[in-house]
């Protein structure tokens, strides 16, 4: 900050934590506005106290509390510190990490069972036994077609084409479909 800068503020009475030498993660003076001496990021006390928050938090948060914003609210925190100390703290973060994952797992399990019991009930959706079914079924239920690809280059003459096919190849469709489609299998020949 300009020196200028900061003997006008002195002069209007306004302190920043940087005047007392606290430093933001770029190592620019913090700019937020304080009595006298560190804001509460940078002073002992208020490194001790976010500690605590901290821990109060991941216990909170690790109860199942639904997100990391009531969490933060129920610890007397805001979200956007959570986000911070998760930027600045690479402990806090590999642990609210792991807690994460952990009722990620529980959830899914909670999850799973709400949708088993209701794929066994008769007035069931379709749709939702078909998603179990291919979600769950180890591949047997899946919806994939193995297609073996081989390398084979066509060189089409395109000036053979009507408008109407020559527009359809231009917007991504490969060439022998649209010929197969409008001309037919046995016709193929007519536009290669």
């Amino acid at each position: 900050m300009a020196v200028a800068e900061t003997k006008k503020r002195q002069l209007k009475g306004i302190k920043r934590c940087g005047d007392f030498g606290g430093e933001g993660r770029d190592g620019k003076p913090c700019g937020r506005r304080v009595k006298d001496g560190l804001c509460r990021s940078h002073s002992e006390a208020g490194a001790a106290e976010t500690g605590v928050k901290k821990a109060a938090f991941l216990e909170e948060y690790s109860k199942g509390t639904p997100s990391l914003k009531a969490a933060a609210e129920t610890c007397g925190a805001a979200a956007v510190t959570v986000w911070r100390w998760r930027q600045e703290d690479e402990e806090f973060n590999a642990a609210l990490t792991a807690v994460q994952a952990n009722l990620d797992k529980i959830r899914l399990n909670m999850v799973e069972d709400t949708l088993v019991e209701r794929c066994l009930k008769p007035d069931t959706p379709a749709a939702l036994v078909i998603f179990y079914l291919v979600n769950r079924s180890d591949g047997r239920w899946r919806n994939v077609q193995q297609v073996q690809q081989q390398n084979v280059n066509f060189d089409f003459d395109l000036s053979n084409l009507t408008e109407e096919e020559l527009e359809r190849v231009q917007n991504g469709e490969h060439p022998l479909r649209v010929l197969a489609q409008t001309r037919g299998p046995h016709r193929l020949a007519e536009g290669t």
